[in-house]
């Protein structure tokens, strides 16, 4: 995947993951931070990653939960939290939409192998 660096030394996967009180962050966070457009920022992604900077984000985070789904034995409602979900059944129908199956299935999924 393509990353898009919001200065020299940060991109914007680092900014997303590392802004624990932005487990939210909007473009207009991002501009804010890259001292550029909001709309130009929103035509940058998705010319660049074609996705919208909110799937971006949704992405990242799910990918975070995937990790910690494999890599800890916390309660799926914890790692959901963690990865900046606040609702636990949007949690779950994102997470099946992206993997097919829900977080439960998908644990028992890659531990059987």
């Amino acid at each position: 995947m393509v990353e898009i660096h919001l200065s020299e030394h940060v991109s914007i996967s680092h900014f997303v993951c590392t802004k624990k009180e932005l487990h939210n962050p909007t473009l207009k966070d991002l501009s804010i931070v890259s001292h550029k457009n909001e709309k130009y920022m929103g035509r940058l992604f998705i010319k660049e990653m074609h996705m919208s900077f909110h799937e971006y984000c949704l992405l990242l985070k799910l990918q975070k939960a995937e990790a910690l789904l494999l890599g800890t034995k916390d309660k799926i409602i914890d790692i959901a939290l963690a990865c900046g979900f606040d609702n636990i059944s949007y949690f779950n129908r994102t997470f099946k939409k992206q993997y097919g199956m829900s977080p439960s299935e998908y644990i028992i999924s890659k531990r059987e192998k």
